[in-house]
């Protein structure tokens, strides 16, 4: 039969009650999480292996912004005053 439990703090406590003579020789085997095993892999590979920046747009599907309707903001910008931003960073300075 197997016995489930986990590795904590130098010792093995298995899941729920578990009885044998003291002395029993056990056996044990970690228990490898593969889809954990496999995103360590790809955040190894991406860490040694960056994609470009043109790389990482075409994957997400981005693409050049022809104007500011395209993003719903342009309403944010129409009392903006350019001359008056530089103004008070020039006042602040």
């Amino acid at each position: 039969m197997d016995y489930r439990g986990v590795y904590q703090d130098g010792v093995i406590k298995p899941d729920g009650d578990v009885s044998f003579p003291n002395g029993t020789p056990i056996e044990f085997q970690p228990v490898v999480d593969s889809s954990r095993e496999d995103a360590i892999r790809r955040a190894d590979h991406l860490a040694k292996n960056p994609p470009s920046l043109d790389e990482l747009a075409r994957e997400q599907g981005v693409r050049p912004l022809r104007s500011l309707d395209e993003i719903g903001s342009a309403e944010l910008f129409a009392d903006f005053d350019v001359d008056e931003f530089i103004r008070s960073i020039k006042d602040r300075r």
